[in-house]
């Protein structure tokens, strides 16, 4: 039988980083043993944290208590964990150290995601473009690498879009504007199965979540690439042209091992209808150009060596719009640092 032994001293264990914290409790395992798995969800306290035994899969039930809440650090989805009491029967044990992250998603929230899959649709609801490309930023900030998805591209018709008033962006002029950011880019349609090999070959390692406006198909298209999945969706609600965000919490999704890129998850998170401003309070404007990988080949050719890229004369990045960076990237960049 696992014993613990709780002692007077609490100390947290801290490893100072932007991103990297290792919290422990006060405990002694008196046996030593510990295991290493994966916070998949949380509720009220309580985590489930997926272990790997030799190929086999199991989820223990641990509660979070002592020093996460003492000193207001939460376990998230996707956090790396040592658990300790290890009830194998019961399929229970003790939450006991969180180890360093390499990520941290603040909505969704969510820790040491590899990339984010951003899904969006032309119409019901439209792209909001700078909404996008601060979402990229963001995502860029954490090292989060994004891919895109154009979902729904079974309702899609460019004449119609292109003409309308309230989208903004042809099904071709979106890929044009992300040509030169080295991000993948696919076209989707969970009704008609389309695209989906191709989307789920690419999120085949690490940690993928998927992220986009209420009403984009997120569930939808999750459910079309693992069926097994069988995750709740909800249809567009004509009234707010916005979905019901049938999505509550975030929870991650074991797809199984592969013996060059380890074990794979996905994460079903709840939607936006918003980006909130604060996302971004932490990330200095003068550094947000870093963050658009189109510009990278001309950072530093500007004659100012603290170029903003706004007025400036002599500037390789406002040089090169038009031709390596799209007008459309380059606004969203100005709206970002004003």
């Amino acid at each position: 039988m696992n014993m613990i032994i709780c002692v007077k001293t609490h100390i947290p264990r801290r490893v100072d980083s932007q991103h990297e914290f290792c919290y422990t409790y006060a405990m002694e395992n008196t046996d030593g043993k510990t295991l290493t798995g994966r916070i998949i969800k949380g509720v009220a306290g309580m985590y489930d944290v997926h272990y790997l035994d030799g190929g086999h899969s199991i989820v223990f039930t641990c509660p979070a208590r002592g020093l996460f809440k003492l000193h207001g650090k939460t376990p998230l989805p996707g956090d790396v964990v040592e658990i300790i009491n290890v009830d194998m029967q019961k399929r229970t044990a003790f939450l006991y150290k969180i180890l360093p992250r390499v990520s941290e998603l603040i909505r969704p929230k969510a820790a040491n995601v590899t990339q984010a899959v951003v899904v969006f649709c032309l119409q019901a609801p439209a792209v909001n473009m700078p909404v996008l490309d601060t979402l990229l930023v963001y995502l860029e900030s954490q090292n989060i690498r994004p891919i895109l998805c154009l979902n729904k591209i079974d309702l899609i018709d460019d004449r119609e879009i292109s003409a309308s008033q309230t989208a903004n962006a042809s099904q071709t002029a979106l890929h044009e504007i992300y040509s030169n950011t080295g991000y993948s880019f696919h076209r989707t349609s969970a009704e008609e199965s389309e695209g989906i090999e191709e989307l789920r070959a690419a999120i085949s390692d690490g940690v993928t979540i998927f992220t986009g406006a209420s009403g984009v198909g997120k569930s939808s298209l999750l459910n079309a690439l693992f069926p097994g999945l069988n995750l709740e969706t909800g249809g567009l609600s004509q009234k707010i042209s916005r979905g019901k965000n049938t999505t509550r919490t975030c929870e991650l999704f074991y797809l199984g091992e592969d013996a060059g890129s380890g074990a794979s998850y996905l994460a079903d998170s709840p939607g936006f209808t918003s980006l909130e401003a604060s996302l971004l309070t932490n990330l200095p404007k003068e550094g947000i150009d870093t963050y658009f990988p189109e510009f990278a080949p001309f950072l530093g050719n500007c004659y100012y060596n603290n170029c903003a890229h706004r007025t400036e004369h002599d500037c390789a990045v406002k040089d090169a719009v038009g031709t390596a960076i799209h007008l459309s990237r380059y606004e969203n960049y100005l709206r970002l640092i004003v």
